[in-house]
Parts: C-alpha cells; structure tokens; sequence
C-alpha cells in the first residue's frame, strides 16, 4: 500500500530513496528480489535517525535521494542544521513523513529547508497503511482496499468535523484478524469523499494518541494543538520543544533555543502569557530550557504528551 501511494505522488521505480528511521545505516532495505535491486530498481537507503543531525546530513549527501522520508521531528531537526552545501546535494522531489504527528511548524520547516512538497501517512504496526495525504485537499484518504476506518465517540460514530477515536478492521489479516480494533488514536473525520474526486472516505486531522490530552482541574480535556499556535506563533527562536502535563495542575514546558538565539525575558514573559490563557489560572506552567531534546529509544520525538491518566 505505502509503495503504491508513493507511486501515485510521482515515485519513478528508478529513483533513489531514503528513509531516516530507526535502523541500521549503510544499508539497502526492501522486499525486493535480489534480481531488481541489481538493476537499480526501488532502491531505498535507510539512516538512523538516533545519529547526529551532522552524520544524517553527511549520508544523506552522498546518496542523494530523490525521494526522502521518516519520522517528521527527525526530518525537522536535519532540516534546521541543513547547510546549503547539503542542500545542493540532498534536493529530494518528494518528502513522506509518518510514525509521529507532523506538526503544522515541523511541515513548514522541512518544506522550507528541504524545497520540497511534504506529504504525511498515517499508519500502525497492526494495519500498515491507515490513510494518506492528499495533495490537492490536504484531506487523508482512507486506505480502504485494506481498511474499514471508523472515527467513534462513546461507540457512535461522529459526524464530518467532529473528532473521536480511530477504530480500523483489517481486510487482508486472515492470520491475526483485528476487527473493530481501539487504536488509540484520535482524528477529525472529514467528507465522505475527498473533494479531489477520489472515491474514498477522509480524515480532516491526525491529533494523536488520546492519551496525550491534557485533563485541566476542571475536567475539561484539552488538546496540545491548541498551545501550539501560540507557541510557535510567540516564539521563533525556538528549534524544539517538548509539552509535559505532569500533574492536572502543573505542565512543564521543555525548550531548546536556536543556536544564539538565547530568548530574553520579555521573550519568555509573553510567551507564558499566551499559553496561560487556554490553561487557566489553575493551571502552573514551567518553562526549562535545555541544550537538547533526544527522541525516545524507538527513534521517536513526543512533542507533548501527558503523565496524568483520567
């Protein structure tokens, strides 16, 4: 399914392609036979994305992808250390992200460093392919030669621009059936049918694991898209950030500065001003700035996430 999509957006069967996920540099991946490889056909370059931005930068220029993809903080972090040396070298056509949720600022920093159109998956270990981005709407069409995709809330479905639980039964897993699966991740339906033409249902939004909601003291729930706006929108000298809920009444807010950019305290003032108003007075926010934010072992970057269960 991910091979056939990528071929729908323009992949030639020649092209170089390269990934940066977790694995092993060095290395061609793919079911290909041995036969097609020989010949130069879908090849596909895999690059730790747990090295240094340097060393992806430095691999990835000597292969020169025509088509890139991985994780989106991963892609955003080599993209705001790309010099323009590795841009004449790393100038993909196509950029795929999936495996964690694209951002609106990740999405505009890897297009504007990269020069290319960026286009995310959404997927799972248990489905493959759950939807794709489209390119003219920027809607996600459902995979559904594979997928029957269900948005839920309380076990009803919701209606068009409404948000709800991903709930999937698989088509093809005749070994390990999953029917009616939780996924645990939460999404905006979209239309019945995407705008483009494409026979196929949408999603409007991928907003993540449910359990990354925030629980205020009140009990109202409320998403990290809403702090993010203002955040990025407050705050342009900032390379990375990281949104922690430790307790209902606390969230610590980790931030790494560009390099030289250190924020002054009027920076940071009017930053806390303007996240404070979708928390509430009850709610205490710590600002840390740090000299770096790892990804998790897996490979992958939380750029919020909460500690407090309802």
């Amino acid at each position: 399914m991910r091979l056939r999509e990528q071929l729908r957006r323009g992949l030639r069967i020649t092209d170089r392609r390269a990934a940066v996920v977790v694995g092993h540099g060095d290395r061609i991946d793919g079911r290909g036979t041995r036969l097609a490889r020989r010949l130069g056909l879908l090849r596909r370059y895999s690059v730790s994305c747990l090295l240094p931005a340097s060393e992806i930068l430095a691999r990835l220029s000597r292969y020169r992808p025509d088509t890139l993809g991985g994780y989106p903080d991963a892609l955003a972090m080599i993209a705001s250390e790309a010099t323009e040396e590795h841009r004449r070298h790393i100038r993909p056509r196509i950029i795929t992200t999936g495996g964690e949720t694209l951002t609106p600022d990740m999405r505009a920093r890897i297009s504007e460093c990269l020069g290319a159109p960026v286009y995310d998956n959404y997927g799972a270990h248990e489905f493959n392919l759950l939807a794709y981005e489209c390119g003219e709407t920027g809607l996600y069409h459902v995979a559904e030669e594979s997928v029957l995709l269900e948005v839920m809330d309380n076990g009803r479905p919701v209606a068009p621009g409404q948000t709800g639980e991903v709930v999937a039964t698989a088509l093809h897993s005749f070994a390990m059936p999953f029917l009616r699966y939780w996924t645990g991740d939460l999404a905006v339906r979209g239309p019945l049918r995407c705008p483009c033409g494409a026979p196929c249902a949408t999603l409007e939004k991928i907003l993540g694991r449910v359990i990354d909601r925030f629980t205020l003291p009140d009990g109202s729930k409320l998403h990290p898209y809403h702090l993010l706006e203002p955040l990025v929108k407050e705050a342009p000298w900032l390379r990375r950030y990281q949104l922690i809920q430790e307790a209902v009444n606390r969230i610590v807010l980790k931030l790494q500065p560009l390099d030289g950019a250190e924020p002054r305290p009027e920076d940071l003032s009017r930053l806390r001003a303007s996240l404070q108003a979708p928390l509430g007075r009850e709610v205490t926010l710590q600002f840390e700035l740090v000299k770096e934010l790892p990804p998790a072992g897996s490979g992958k970057f939380r750029p919020y996430y909460s500690k407090v269960r309802s």
